[in-house]
């Protein structure tokens, strides 16, 4: 059986020096007071873990069946999921995805979620991470890797070659923006390490509170200055702000 891949749509060359656009673009007053300000004690908060996606490749399908295995082998709750994507298991979906924007909402409820970018380019982060902790949610996340992903088993070769040949994932610039130490990071060939911590994190709610509450910025107010300060409503806009880089590069432009 061949390995899920996870193709690019954008070139390998390709760099994000800012956060994709769909990140900043998404971000309301509102998000971002979440982001310092959390619903940490969310009194919905009262299920499991939640799968949100419409755009089914391969990789998010095999993720999510991977899960359901574990969880079903391990004694854990079912994952939810919503939108158009649940693998094998359409019985596990019970909840449509919210309108577009308003997911964090719905992220309230769980306390896990899934966040799978669309391609494994790093600095490639879109809004998905964002809706996510906005809603207190520990996230599960694929992207943004420091190097490109573009693996696929070849016609002929065992498993043994091919995942000789691979590396394992290793996160890149989405640590800039958010504490990696409230992430798990989910390895598309080797999910059975987070899929341990996402059990220990179940079985142990003093741990899973400890990692919920730390802060979800990489470096508090400074993150939000570099990266969320598009809007001039949003931070103090020192001259490191983006907003304020922005125009800086357009004026050279001139």
């Amino acid at each position: 059986m061949g390995r899920p891949t996870w193709q690019h749509n954008i070139p390998l060359e390709a760099q994000f020096p800012l956060p994709a656009a769909t990140l900043v673009m998404s971000l309301t007053k509102e998000k971002l007071q979440l982001l310092t300000s959390p619903p940490y004690q969310s009194p919905r908060r009262d299920r499991f873990l939640l799968f949100i996606s419409s755009h089914c490749t391969d990789y998010r399908q095999a993720s999510f069946d991977a899960s359901v295995a574990y969880c079903k082998g391990h004694g854990l709750p079912p994952p939810t999921a919503a939108g158009n994507c649940h693998g094998t298991h359409p019985e596990l979906n019970e909840v449509s995805g919210s309108e577009h924007g308003m997911n964090n909402e719905l992220y309230r409820n769980y306390r896990f979620a899934f966040i799978f970018e669309n391609t494994g380019v790093d600095g490639y982060i879109t809004e998905k991470i964002l809706d996510a902790v906005a809603g207190g949610a520990i996230p599960i996340y694929l992207g943004s890797p420091k190097a490109p992903i573009r693996f696929s088993l070849d016609t002929g070769q065992s498993p043994t070659e091919w995942e000789k040949k691979r590396p394992h994932f290793e996160a890149g610039s989405i640590t800039n923006l958010f504490n990696a130490d409230r992430i798990l990071f989910w390895d598309l060939f080797y999910p059975e390490e987070t899929l341990r911590k996402l059990e220990y994190l179940e079985n142990n709610r003093t741990a899973y509170k400890e990692m919920q509450q730390l802060p979800i910025l990489a470096h508090g107010r400074a993150t939000e200055e570099e990266y969320f300060s598009l809007w001039p409503q949003f931070s103090n806009h020192t001259n490191g702000s983006l907003l304020k880089r922005l125009r800086q590069r357009i004026f050279h432009m001139l």
